[in-house]
């Protein structure tokens, strides 16, 4: 019989020739097995704490970049509007209004849906004033003045969020802006233009809804160098 027993049914200490438990009366180990000696009991060691991992370093957010004029840089002007045309037979025609900055040319792209809205806009405000008919007729003409008094308001952060497809120049990267008049004068067949020049090319830009005069008034504000 195994020294230092105890029952295994209710922990009573046992003597070395017990064979019985003397408080519940379970049999001992040698007997029938119910007994189990302490020494020979497995002993478990407790669990290693879990190794401490380094908390991951947090990265520094980049300082932002600020305009000299910070989250109000002012729009001096707008020359509207202005028509690319690309693709076969120049078919395809993009229409922006310039909003032009003291850093920059933000080139506010003018979708057919913003165009609607904008006459929608229009008819609505001449409706709203009790014109009648032909003066709701006539309001839907002046889309284009809804959407140049929005972008006075507008911060040109929000010019690119409210406009997909916008983008911009810097004013440093233009070379040179001139003006010209392709067509034939005779028959009154003409159109005005602006060639902007900068470092990675040469675009032209029909003028639709401005004159050479107005347009010219409006960029020499920050690019007066350039014009030519």
């Amino acid at each position: 019989m195994a020294t230092n027993t105890f029952c295994i049914n209710c922990g009573n200490p046992l003597g070395d020739n017990d064979r019985f438990c003397g408080r519940c009366g379970s049999p001992v180990q040698g007997e029938t097995g119910a007994g189990v000696s302490a020494a020979s009991q497995p002993q478990f060691a407790p669990p290693p704490p879990p190794a401490q991992r380094p908390a991951p370093a947090v990265p520094e957010a980049p300082a932002p970049t600020m305009s000299p004029f910070g989250n109000l840089e002012p729009i001096l002007g707008t020359v509207a509007t202005v028509q690319r045309r690309h693709g076969f037979l120049g078919l395809k025609v993009d229409s922006y209004i310039i909003a032009v900055t003291p850093e920059r040319l933000v080139f506010t792209y003018l979708s057919k849906q913003t165009m609607s809205d904008a006459v929608k806009q229009a008819n609505a405000e001449a409706k709203a004033q009790g014109k009648g008919f032909f003066g709701v007729i006539g309001a839907q003409f002046r889309w284009m003045e809804i959407i140049t008094r929005a972008l006075q308001e507008m911060s040109v952060d929000a010019i690119f969020r409210t406009y997909p497809g916008s983008f911009q120049i810097n004013n440093h990267e233009v070379r040179r802006l001139r003006f010209h008049v392709v067509g034939d004068d005779d028959e009154g067949q003409t159109q005005q233009k602006l060639l902007i020049e900068t470092v990675q090319g040469k675009v032209d830009y029909y003028l639709m809804g401005v004159s050479m005069r107005d347009a010219s008034s409006v960029l020499a504000q920050t690019l007066a160098a350039a014009l030519h």
